[in-house]
């Protein structure tokens, strides 16, 4: 129920009916971190550099629910495609195939349709799952992809308007492509502190 009730909060902030993140709402972070790796202190990281996605600061109704917000770089539409990642600590889950399957029959409860899913591995050999989510009231798509290690969810959504999320498609799967477990830190979480 977790993610579905994130994918609404983020759909009633990110435009309401309309679509993506409005250039206003997208608060910049300075320029030399915007385009660098994003390493996370929960063990994954994930680089924007050969994509066109830049890291900004999430809108203040999300600064505790988002780990990261990502948005289109150098766009010229009004409604921006936003890429935002999640962390779901501590599950009671085991395996990536239980936790995928507990969350994926809440979505139609939440008016949010199903349009496909699938098990995949990225090019940084990462397991991970991915949701193909449609909200006929927003007129909005998602991509949700889970990667899933010692009972942590990583969740990352793409969401774009309806009638554009189709050219929005190619650079949020570029952005995926990038995720990668960080094994030091996983296993000496520690050494983010010295």
């Amino acid at each position: 129920m977790k993610i579905a009730l994130f994918v609404l909060i983020t759909l009633g902030i990110y435009g309401g009916v309309y679509g993506g993140i409005s250039a206003a709402q997208a608060q910049r972070i300075p320029s030399s971190l915007s385009r660098g790796l994003y390493a996370s202190n929960e063990g994954f990281e994930i680089n924007p550099q050969s994509t066109n996605w830049i890291r900004s600061a999430p809108p203040a109704e999300l600064k505790n629910k988002v780990e990261v917000l990502f948005r289109i770089k150098d766009t010229t539409s009004k409604i921006q495609p936003t890429f935002t990642v999640r962390i779901d600590k501590d599950t009671p889950y085991k395996t990536l195939k239980e936790y995928s399957t507990k969350w994926l029959k809440n979505y139609g409860q939440f008016g949010l349709e199903v349009l496909g899913h699938q098990y995949f591995k990225n090019e940084k050999d990462q397991q991970g799952f991915v949701i193909d989510i449609e909200n006929s009231v927003s007129q909005k798509k998602l991509r949700q992809v889970i990667f899933f290690k010692n009972a942590k969810a990583v969740i990352l959504t793409c969401m774009d308007q309806k009638e554009s999320f189709k050219s929005s498609l190619k650079s949020c799967n570029d952005l995926i492509k990038t995720f990668a477990w960080n094994e030091s830190i996983l296993s000496n979480p520690e050494t983010l502190s010295k």
